[in-house]
């Protein structure tokens, strides 16, 4: 029955847990606790950047993907060509306000490429000038005598988002490696 299996996977069911089944819980809440612990001290303090870090993934996704006006993504094809100019597509480039860009994809594989580079990029913009920001010693001196101190905590843990920082940029550059 399935109360009767219920009971049986979560140690119950009349006979009690064995104690190989016990050790396999507690250890594996000693894990989450630990997860919860490593969560707690070295990502949620950086929440503010993180959800910068997932606006600057979305906008440069929506400006990507989307068909015109808002992107450039070919909306016959769906490719990411150049429609005004097939030489510029064979070049490798695509005429956008008045520059050229080198963001032509054509296919599946090619468009998930130009993705995860850009998201890559784009995911690491806030983390640099924040990174860039924190060795500004004058104007933290300056912000933390406002009352924008209260929502720049960075410049109290900046030893923290550093190490924080330096994970991040090693797992982002790793990951395309």
């Amino acid at each position: 029955s399935p109360s009767k299996n219920h009971a049986v996977a979560y140690g119950g069911g009349g006979g009690g847990a064995s104690p190989s089944s016990f050790r396999q819980r507690l250890s594996q809440n000693r894990r989450i606790r630990s997860i919860r612990l490593w969560y707690k001290k070295k990502v949620q303090p950086f929440w503010k950047i993180t959800i910068a870090q997932i606006l600057c993934v979305i906008y440069i996704l929506v400006l990507t993907f989307s068909p015109p006006p808002v992107g450039i993504r070919d909306p016959v094809t769906n490719d990411i060509i150049d429609t005004s100019s097939e030489e510029n597509t064979n070049n490798g480039v695509i005429y956008v306000n008045g520059s050229y860009r080198a963001v032509v994809a054509i296919g599946a594989w090619q468009k998930f490429c130009l993705a995860m580079s850009r998201m890559s990029a784009f995911s690491l913009y806030p983390m640099l000038v924040v990174v860039f920001f924190t060795k500004m010693k004058g104007i933290q001196t300056f912000l933390s005598k406002t009352p924008l101190s209260m929502y720049l905590g960075v410049i109290n843990q900046g030893h923290d988002f550093h190490a924080h920082a330096g994970k991040y940029i090693a797992l982002d550059v790793c990951k395309l490696s």
